[in-house]
């Protein structure tokens, strides 16, 4: 018995499935759709659909007929179970009975055979009814481009928020010396990384409507290595003593460790005076107010 089970399965299928795109019209309405004149229930994209409704795609087709497969199976194993068990209920003979029963047995586990594997493959992933054999193509995220440029010194620099570039550019109009080429701590001036706090201080301090000097600024220290209070993320410049900012700072002839202190457009800014070689450490290289922007 399971031996004709399994070859009305494998007629049926194999008639089935060309059957239902033999009998489609040659016009398609969407590339890979198949308008289907003869459908197997549950293998159009449409329910009861009729006429040019009625369209199927390989996807869909499969899927419906998988689905078709099963339940008539179930049918007809309750229909031979019904069959066989009438006729075990009537007869009288024990061979008859005993071949009845066999035969029962043999239905049955077909039954169960069909609905586990059915349940299995729908527990491990309901997907796998589908028969989706679309393709999908992988998205790849290009990665995002920081905009760059060229150091005086030929070495490449960003231009992203907080960047030499683009403090260079919020300070416009405040002298500063060339960046500094890598492991260079001398003659040179990074201002990257230096906080909005300090750009904001620097340009109210240059203008005389904020009370600020009015003066022109030069920075001769910012955040390039060599300093021990200077560095990115630290509002702290080095200013270049010029007449102008001294008298404004009310220390005409300043001398070391003299300080001033002025609150300019809500910011707070502290200068001490230093002499070349002079700060704790010994490390100044040049006279200059150490500004810290609060």
């Amino acid at each position: 018995m399971k031996r004709y089970i399994l070859i009305f399965i494998y007629i049926f299928t194999l008639v089935g499935t060309p059957l239902a795109f033999v009998l489609a019209e040659a016009t398609q309405p969407v590339i890979g759709e198949y308008v289907v004149l003869a459908p197997l229930p549950g293998t159009t994209k449409v329910a009861n659909c009729t006429g040019t409704n009625c369209t199927a795609d390989i996807n869909s087709y499969l899927g419906g007929f998988l689905n078709l497969v099963i339940g008539i199976g179930a049918v007809i194993a309750m229909i031979m179970i019904g069959f066989y068990g009438f006729q075990y209920a009537l007869s009288d003979s024990a061979s008859v009975k005993m071949a009845n029963s066999e035969k029962l047995w043999e239905i049955v586990q077909g039954l169960l055979l069909i609905i586990s594997a059915y349940a299995i493959i729908y527990t491990i992933n309901p997907a796998l009814l589908t028969f989706s054999l679309e393709i999908t193509t992988p998205r790849v995220t290009a990665p995002a481009v920081t905009a760059t440029s060229t150091n005086p010194d030929g070495t490449t620099a960003s231009t992203g928020p907080g960047s030499e570039v683009a403090v260079r550019t919020a300070l416009a109009g405040i002298g500063k010396k060339a960046p500094c080429a890598p492991n260079q701590t001398r003659g040179c001036t990074n201002v990257a990384g230096l906080p909005q706090i300090a750009i904001d201080g620097l340009l109210a301090l240059t203008k005389s409507s904020t009370g600020g000097c009015g003066c022109g600024l030069t920075i001769t220290g910012g955040t390039e290595g060599g300093h021990t209070t200077h560095g990115p993320g630290k509002a702290i410049v080095d200013l270049d003593p010029t007449s102008a900012l001294n008298s404004y700072l009310g220390k005409p002839n300043p001398r070391e460790k003299d300080t001033a202190t002025k609150v300019i457009a809500g910011r707070t800014l502290v200068f001490v005076y230093e002499e070349k070689g002079g700060n704790a450490s010994g490390t100044s290289t040049g006279n200059h107010w150490h500004v810290v922007i609060n």
